[in-house]
């Protein structure tokens, strides 16, 4: 059973929406290149904790348990959203049914801070490194509060994560907290710009875009390893068009 050396707690932000680019012609998508690059290097190398400025993804199988509160429908958006996830990155990501193996939980709940202060306490108790480190978490949880995300890191690589989504409201709320999440469980960091549209900036748009799945597929290029920095880096441009033509076609 791993232990995660740090744990980094993260909330929604949002931003108001602008309008898109011009055409880019030689990548068949209707934003320049550059924007593409400009926005892979702010969410994939942002120089703060636990990063520095290094490339951090999974480097092993996502191995995934739902635990499901809501309905059919809440199961079957997140079932699409890991899909999604998992077409563009070409990760292995498993989901199957709970057990003491997995390092990622995801949990339906029709209250975060319920379900996570009591209900399923047990349940992810080994994500942290001690009961204080999690009671530190459970203490800031709002009665209010739709999304909860923890994520371990070691080594540069992602190590697990639990998130608590709250259902039973709408799937478009549903689709916004765990988009959002799982950009940030795959490895990217927020959006702190205005200027493109990003599930990473405007979690309420509940759905990934263009931008977020190039970033995504760009980082699980085998071409960039755990712990790569951005200037180091070899034709970014290839690697950014082979991201643009498998989401694309998806």
């Amino acid at each position: 059973m791993w232990k995660a050396p740090a744990w980094v707690q993260f909330f929604l932000i949002s931003f108001c929406l602008t309008s898109g680019a011009n055409a880019a012609e030689q990548t068949g998508s209707e934003y320049p290149l550059a924007e593409h690059r400009l926005f892979f290097e702010e969410v994939a190398f942002q120089d703060n904790p636990p990063f520095h400025g290094r490339a951090s993804k999974w480097a092993t199988p996502i191995n995934l348990a739902i635990i499901n509160e809501g309905l059919k429908a809440d199961r079957k958006v997140t079932r699409q959203l890991i899909d999604q996830v998992a077409a563009v990155t070409q990760h292995d990501i498993r989901v199957t049914d709970f057990d003491d193996g997995k390092n990622v939980l995801v949990f339906l709940v029709r209250s975060v801070r319920d379900s996570a202060s009591s209900r399923y306490r047990d349940t992810y108790r080994k994500f942290f490194q001690s009961d204080a480190a999690m009671d530190s978490v459970l203490r800031n949880l709002r009665r209010d509060q739709r999304c909860l995300f923890q994520f371990g890191y070691g080594a540069g690589a992602v190590r697990g994560g639990i998130i608590f989504a709250r259902v039973g409201e709408s799937e478009t709320e549903t689709a916004a907290c765990l988009s959002f999440a799982f950009l940030r469980l795959m490895g990217l960091q927020k959006h702190r710009g205005d200027q493109i549209v990003s599930v990473l900036a405007y979690p309420q748009a509940g759905h990934l875009t263009e931008f977020d799945r190039v970033a995504l597929a760009a980082l699980y290029d085998t071409r960039i390893a755990v712990g790569t920095r951005f200037e180091e880096i070899d034709d970014l441009d290839a690697i950014l068009k082979t991201a643009l033509s498998r989401v694309l076609k998806n």
